[in-house]
């Protein structure tokens, strides 16, 4: 009898620890889900600041150009402003991919590609040598990275017409502008769908 109950006792015990072990497990596994998913709604968050600021950037930007088509740029020098993308990145280190609907991760990854094709146009309106009379310090003798002639043409495809065309640097980008602010006003509105659906999930 001794024997038999040592035995069940055994197993009981076994039994009992397998089941706190099981347990055990799948509440760190919950708390891991619940962490991870609370840290996507915070990178949500900084996106969605980061979307507005670029809308603002994308604004000044259209503004600025239009300014110096409409006023003449004689004796102006200007500086736009690039995109910020540093949400996005921080984003993607912390696999934001595994919590959000993959549909939308696309559209924002694509939407920050755009911002980033924009802002090597834009790098390059700053530092092209965009007239041989570049202005220069004439103390130092060193060229002005903002040079009195704002703008070049530049060759791009038009997927409309389906031929190549030819379009000031400019206008590529205040046309860009346009078109990315229109596109970052209607993710802002899925980014904060998204955020209310993983909120959700937690109550």
């Amino acid at each position: 009898m001794s024997g038999g109950f040592s035995i069940f006792s055994f197993l009981g015990t076994l039994l009992a620890t397998l089941i706190g072990v099981f347990i055990g497990f799948r509440l760190d596994r919950f708390s891991e889900s619940r962490s991870s998913k609370n840290t996507t709604i915070q990178h949500l968050e900084t996106i969605d600041e980061e979307l507005e600021q670029n809308k603002e950037i994308l604004s000044q930007n259209w503004n600025i150009i239009n300014y110096l088509q409409r006023e003449g740029n004689d004796g102006e020098h200007y500086a736009l402003s690039i995109c910020s993308t540093s949400a996005w990145e921080a984003a993607q280190d912390d696999n934001i991919i595994e919590h959000i609907d993959p549909e939308l991760y696309r559209e924002i990854q694509s939407l920050y590609s755009s911002y980033e094709n924009l802002n090597e146009l834009v790098k390059r309106l700053r530092t092209e040598v965009l007239h041989p009379d570049v202005v220069g310090d004439k103390e130092t003798g060193e060229p002005d990275i903002f040079p009195e002639t704002w703008t070049i043409e530049v060759a791009r495809w038009n997927s409309e017409l389906e031929e190549v065309e030819l379009t000031g640097l400019g206008d590529l980008i205040k046309d860009t502008s346009n078109g990315l602010k229109v596109e970052t006003q209607g993710l802002q509105s899925q980014v904060d769908q998204e955020k209310e659906k993983l909120s959700e999930s937690l109550l």
